[in-house]
């Protein structure tokens, strides 16, 4: 019995094929203008697209006829001529010399002409051939082989895009994995967190109103201390909650909403006193991206802009306007400024350039999800300021 040889560097082309993707049954419409093009420019009937995976010679796109129309005393040719490293040409099948003894039949008619150039992965492995055919011998001219060769790149070109499509559907599936995985772990964390950290706050506080009289000086200074650790260690697990969920915002679907209710929505959350003067100047009322994420990285960065002001009265300018393809945002204070070394630094999380602001103590966490958010919808955020003059926020979202 013959036995069709086994080509070179075998595994390495198995794992390109198995890298494609390719059903047994892929649909011919995928591959078919490809093969419509090459038996017009051959003028043959007949164009086959396919892959040697394995032993099994595998068609996944023919114009001309039916995949199952193949006829063979033995498949060792088709094999051999779907791993061929260059173009190989049989004019008349039966002076054809090695394949003239074996029967090969398209609607059980015989097969005569024969041209085949090999489909190459980017890495050089040969995984299968573009062919054309006729049931008549025939002569194929230069321009027509170098057309056949510029289709068979086509060929890979389509099997490398669907290759990252499916990566990419891949890495999808994989993200909405962690993304539950992560609101369970918030959730747990939240619970099994903080509950144990309210009960000592609670426990501490409890301890200084009935029996802080009973401590000496140096044991309320202890009871004071364990109280402002616990509450502090509660706000940054409610900080990092909050950093973690910022990714699951960023994949809301866009929607179109009114910028100036939106804006007027982030300072009815904020306490803000009647010293703080907010001005809004655009002319854009209307804007489409994901609200919830644009509603998150104004109140931070409107929550900064007033916590670290320095001024008796703190002006606060939103400007919004619009290129091509961007919204472009700017968050104007008349703080104390950021030095210029701090300009990157500053969106770091846990970084904390001031740690006293007017509500307490910062946990340097803000601007690191305001930057998260930004990079996650597609756009840029940077800060331009002078040491007391200042600062101001730029960032852009794709519209």
């Amino acid at each position: 019995m013959n036995i069709a040889p086994v080509p070179a560097h075998e595994q390495d082309r198995l794992m390109a094929i198995k890298e494609y993707f390719i059903p047994d049954n892929l649909p011919e419409a995928d591959f078919s203008d490809i093969n419509l093009i090459a038996a017009q420019i051959c003028t043959v009937p007949i164009a086959v697209i396919s892959v040697l995976d394995g032993s099994r010679y595998k068609i996944i796109s023919i114009t001309g006829a039916n995949a199952d129309s193949f006829s063979t005393q033995n498949d060792i040719e088709l094999k051999t001529l779907a791993t061929t490293p260059e173009t190989l040409i049989i004019n008349d099948w039966h002076d054809s010399g090695k394949y003239h003894s074996h029967t090969f039949q398209i609607n059980n008619k015989q097969i005569n002409f024969y041209a085949g150039t090999p489909i190459i992965t980017p890495e050089g492995s040969i995984i299968g051939a573009l062919s054309v055919m006729d049931y008549q011998a025939r002569e194929i001219s230069e321009v027509q082989v170098n057309t056949l060769q510029v289709l068979a790149k086509q060929v890979i070109t389509q099997l490398e895009l669907r290759k990252k499509n499916a990566k990419l559907e891949q890495t999808k599936q994989e993200l909405k994995r962690s993304y539950v995985d992560l609101e369970k772990f918030s959730s747990i964390a939240n619970h099994d967190l903080k509950s144990p950290l309210n009960n000592i706050i609670s426990l501490t506080q409890l301890l200084k109103d009935y029996y802080g009289d009973k401590f000496d000086a140096e044991g309320n200074e202890y009871v004071a201390f364990l109280y402002e650790s616990a509450y502090r260690l509660s706000d940054m697990v409610s900080a990092i909650l909050n950093y973690s969920r910022t990714s699951q915002l960023s994949l809301e679907k866009k929607e179109e909403f009114d910028i100036e209710e939106l804006i007027d929505d982030v300072r009815g959350l904020m306490k803000v006193p009647d010293n703080a003067i907010f001005k809004y100047n655009s002319d854009i009322t209307n804007i489409v991206t994901s609200r919830n994420a644009l509603k998150q990285i104004l109140i931070n960065l409107l929550h900064n802009a007033y916590e670290y002001n320095d001024k008796e009265q703190a002006i606060i300018e939103i400007n919004v306007r619009e290129d091509r393809t961007m919204w472009l945002f700017e968050v104007k204070d008349n703080g104390p400024g950021i030095l210029p070394e701090d300009a990157t630094k500053i969106f770091e999380i846990f970084e904390r350039l001031h740690r006293k602001i007017k509500s307490g103590e910062s946990m340097g966490i803000g601007l690191a999800i305001v930057k998260r958010l930004v990079e996650k919808l597609g756009g840029a955020i940077k800060v331009t300021s002078e040491p007391g003059q200042g600062a101001s926020f730029e960032f852009s979202v794709p519209k």
